[in-house]
């Protein structure tokens, strides 16, 4: 599970019954991405951390929030000669060849896949089953580390790094925007104890928002200034 969601409810009942019945199970599309982000268009390059289907319902998968049996990880490791690792196009050469061949006949072949989006199309190439529910009590953030990280770049490279780093740079925007939010209120509620509200975004992604802003004030360690201590007397010779 990424350490950038945030978790309000109980989600094991519904996501264990799931597991008994033999299906893995993902969940966890971040705040910013909308339904049309979920699936991945024909023409993308790259098969990025939200797209969970292709355009004709192929579960992709995603590393937000991921359980499946560990049979099934044992058998698509060994039938597959897959891994959970992030993958190039180049790198499927070490995939087995009928799985290859699953992949190119399913028109499945991207020159980039996010983990474990590989070994996600190993579970149906084997025939297990697996879902993506956007279990209750998930919140997901979505790329706090990398809305951190852009903090102390240049306007230049971070448009570079955007540029670079997704097919829709719309997708993109959002997503910082996002981080954005979050970072200066985790920054502003650890220096005064109220939440930055200089970006405000559409109802419920808003209400999502204030849930975790309000968590991290309940929870978070503030940090407060220490009274300087007085300099030590030392009696004179």
């Amino acid at each position: 599970m990424d350490s950038d969601i945030v978790v309000t409810a109980d989600f094991t009942p519904i996501a264990g019954s799931l597991l008994d019945q033999g299906e893995a199970v993902f969940s966890g599309t971040p705040l910013w991405a909308t339904r049309t982000d979920t699936v991945i268009p024909p023409a993308h390059r790259h098969a990025d951390g939200p797209h969970h289907h292709n355009d004709y319902g192929v579960l992709l998968g995603c590393s937000y929030f991921g359980i499946y049996p560990r049979t099934a990880f044992d058998e698509v490791s060994r039938r597959c000669r897959a891994t959970p690792d992030r993958y190039t196009r180049a790198m499927l050469e070490s995939l087995a060849p009928d799985f290859r061949d699953y992949l190119r006949q399913n028109l499945l072949l991207y020159d980039h896949y996010t983990a474990p989006k590989i070994l996600t199309l190993g579970l149906a190439f084997c025939g297990w089953p697996a879902l993506f529910t956007d279990l209750d009590g998930l919140h997901h953030i979505g790329g706090f580390s990398t809305a951190v990280c852009r903090q102390q770049l240049t306007a230049g490279q971070a448009a570079a790094q955007t540029l670079d780093s997704c097919d829709d740079t719309e997708l993109t925007r959002r997503k910082d925007d996002i981080g954005e939010r979050i970072t200066h209120s985790f920054a502003s509620l650890d220096a005064c104890g109220q939440p930055w509200r200089g970006r405000r975004f559409p109802g419920p992604v808003e209400a999502r928002l204030r849930i975790i802003e309000d968590l991290y004030l309940r929870q978070a360690r503030h940090v407060t200034p220490l009274t300087p201590s007085p300099p030590e007397r030392h009696p004179r010779p």
